[in-house]
């Protein structure tokens, strides 16, 4: 697993990027950017605080619950931007609990194990120290992959555009998605069908 070589460097990448933010990487890329080109992309849209958080379901129907990577220096590093710069910290032990909370909220989901491992080595490959950029573009990589969205994505940029609209809509309202979530909200419950909610 390693960082893109696409045209552009990666300078931002959300970590566990919410629904909201595969819609609009999606749409970037069926408008021809490059896979780090469409998150630089949808990350100049968002706080830099933002780009290190994930939002995921509580356990057992509780309130929903923000995530935060820990960065190397805190909060006043994060609010400086130049998230190419930030440096993961082993602070409270923020790995192991990110994982304790997906294992409470989705553990009895579908599609959990199928990826559940995958985000734990993804983990594992950011020791302290190592950049942030680097957990986040793991994680995004095991998604695409395990979600098969490059190989679909010749398919879905020959649908009508203004089908996009009306499916994404739909599947909001059919499958309770929250766009304000981690992608991995949808990916652990309905699979490869996950990338449905994308276009």
């Amino acid at each position: 697993m390693t960082l893109p070589t696409q045209s552009a460097v990666l300078t931002a990448i959300p970590y566990m990027a919410s629904l909201g933010a595969w819609r609009q990487w999606m749409a970037l890329r069926l408008g021809g950017d490059s896979v780090a080109d469409a998150w630089v992309c949808v990350a100049r849209g968002m706080r830099p605080r933002d780009l290190c958080r994930a939002i995921v379901a509580g356990a057992h129907g509780q309130s929903d619950l923000l995530l935060s990577a820990a960065i190397e220096g805190g909060a006043g590093v994060v609010k400086r931007g130049r998230p190419e710069r930030w440096t993961l910290s082993g602070h409270d032990r923020w790995r192991e609990r990110h994982l304790r909370a997906l294992e409470a909220a989705y553990g009895s989901a579908p599609y959990f194990q199928h990826l559940y491992p995958q985000l734990c080595e993804a983990m594992a490959s950011a020791p302290d120290g190592s950049p942030f950029l680097h957990l986040a573009w793991l994680i995004h990589e095991e998604c695409a992959r395990f979600i098969g969205i490059e190989e679909i994505l010749p398919q879905i940029a020959s649908l009508p555009a203004d089908d996009f609209r009306r499916r994404i809509w739909s599947a909001d309202r059919k499958m309770h998605l929250y766009a304000e979530r981690a992608f991995l909200d949808v990916i652990f419950r309905k699979g490869k069908e996950s990338v449905l909610t994308l276009i």
